[in-house]
């Protein structure tokens, strides 16, 4: 098992791939809302407004993320800077049932990259014992696994328990990923993704009803539906039946179904990894997550069973590829 080392105490760090990549779409969509990760929670019984602004003050100096900010440098290259300290206020608001809706509206608004803290932290009072509680971070010093630590630790705060050190700070990470052996552990991996994304590369025609737009926007819809525990405990077992994974299954069956409706035998799927490929860095706020990019070859001559193994195969060697999980030797 490999070990992130302690890193030096600088303060200034290059940006990580998906730090990246957030960065420059964030700069060109503008005073955009793409990137917010908010977040609401009922709160039932009384609430100590001096409580919580303490516990989210104490988080901020916990995890270095929550102060770090972006900004270019004099050559005009993405930067990001870890601050010692940094202002912040949690906002307070009083409202009906009614109102809720324009003050969560209100709440969620862009972030100023170059401004810290990139989180923002809201409670909407109803009455003494209910209450909102809004927490809005910027996706690039946050993901999904760090919103779940963000509010672990933010009740072990508020009920006044003391958390244990953090192993690896954020830097530390930095320190490691920018390392010139780990980037050229990345650059190895270069060549598979070139020649898995050779060529021409397919785009999805839908039969919608609606055309695709020239330029990109971020307006869509969620369908939520669920599934019986019959039907899940059939996926399962036939995953469990061939010795594959649920996911493998699943991304068979979704792909074919894109395959059947496109008419298309060469797609491209994006699922989200993780990336946190050490234990000392499950307990720390920052981005890790990254999209990976899955190119599947559906044919109608494939049946369902072959083409899910070639499914398991090529998963595994996605993910042994994949830039935010490479590993190191």
């Amino acid at each position: 098992v490999f070990s992130i080392p302690k890193g030096t105490e600088e303060k200034i760090f290059n940006l990580t791939s998906a730090q990246m990549r957030m960065f420059i779409s964030d700069d060109l969509t503008g005073d955009s809302l793409v990137y917010n990760l908010p977040q609401a929670y009922e709160i039932h019984g009384e609430f100590d407004k001096l409580k919580l602004s303490t516990a989210f003050k104490n988080l901020i100096n916990r995890h270095e993320s929550l102060r770090t900010v972006f900004s270019l440098d004099s050559a005009h290259n993405p930067q990001q800077e870890i601050l010692e300290t940094v202002n912040f206020e949690v906002e307070y608001y009083e409202a009906s049932l009614a109102e809720i809706g324009g003050i969560i509206e209100k709440f969620v608004r862009s972030f100023d990259l170059s401004e810290g803290p990139l989180l923002r932290v809201g409670l909407i009072t109803m009455n003494s014992n209910l209450h909102i509680l809004l927490v809005d971070l910027h996706h690039i010093i946050s993901d999904g696994t760090s919103q779940e630590v963000l509010i672990h630790d933010f009740i072990q705060l508020y009920k006044g328990n003391n958390l244990p050190k953090v192993a690896i700070r954020y830097r530390d990470y930095l320190n490691w990923y920018l390392s010139e052996e780990n980037q050229q552990s990345i650059d190895s991996q270069r060549d598979f993704w070139r020649n898995n994304f050779s060529g021409t590369l397919p785009l999805l025609n839908l039969p919608t009803d609606l055309t695709r737009p020239t330029e990109k926007t971020y307006r869509g819809g969620t369908y939520y539906f669920k599934i019986s525990k019959e039907e899940t405990a059939s996926i399962k077992g036939l995953a469990k039946q061939y010795n594959t994974s649920l996911f493998s299954v699943l991304l068979s069956v979704y792909s074919i179904l894109l395959s059947k409706l496109s008419n298309q035998e060469d797609i491209i799927i994006g699922t989200p990894v993780a990336g946190r490929t050490h234990a000392d860095l499950q307990k720390i706020i920052g981005v890790f997550v990254n999209t990976l990019a899955l190119r599947l070859f559906p044919q109608q001559e494939k049946s369902f069973k072959n083409y899910w193994h070639y499914i398991t195969n090529y998963h595994c060697t996605f993910n042994c590829n994949s830039f935010c999980v490479s590993r190191p030797n």
